[in-house]
């Protein structure tokens, strides 16, 4: 998987078109869309389960100048990329194409050293700043351990994973522990 900007999209929302800082900010995903649905049907969401998206209506309609979804973590299949927070993205060592994504690794580069950009300067992400930026990258380090730890990573279950498919659940993934 080659980096991308941060996440790029376009979202139009009741006829009105997102803002143009709608372009570089980590909420603009479709995990938003039950979230916002929901807020513009004056409906609540359910309380009986953990949802991952946040309503995101103020923020595209111009209303709210920042999104409220300033962390967000990269998983390709079940293998966390990176991790963002806010201007900064810490891309995280991997393989290339890694054994556990099937067919898709092939499109997964190596990534030998954790990376970071600032996304407020570096959109591209071309330039890595982790050399001049060790304090970033240890807190970046700390969320992406938290969240290994809370939803699991390629390697580990986490505490709060949610497996909706029936018979063993990742039996092959002590095949992929260093």
């Amino acid at each position: 998987m080659k980096r991308k900007a941060g996440l790029l999209a376009l979202v139009s929302l009741a006829g009105a078109s997102a803002p143009a800082h709608a372009y570089l900010d980590p909420g603009s995903v479709s995990l938003a869309i039950q979230a916002i649905v929901a807020a513009l049907a004056g409906a609540g969401l359910p309380a009986d389960r953990p949802i991952d998206g946040l309503d995101l209506g103020p923020w595209l309609l111009g209303d709210s100048a920042r999104s409220p979804r300033q962390r967000f973590y990269y998983f390709a299949f079940t293998h966390l990329q990176a991790v963002r927070d806010g201007r900064w993205k810490l891309v995280l060592e991997r393989p290339e194409n890694p054994p556990w994504t099937s067919w898709y690794g092939r499109m997964i580069d190596a990534v030998t050293a954790p990376q970071l950009y600032d996304l407020e300067l570096d959109w591209g992400e071309s330039r890595n700043v982790a050399a001049q930026n060790d304090d970033v990258v240890a807190r970046l380090m700390r969320l992406a351990e938290s969240v290994r730890a809370e939803i699991g990573d390629f390697d580990r279950i986490g505490s709060d994973a949610r497996f909706f498919d029936t018979g063993a659940v990742r039996p092959r993934m002590g095949a992929w522990r260093k």
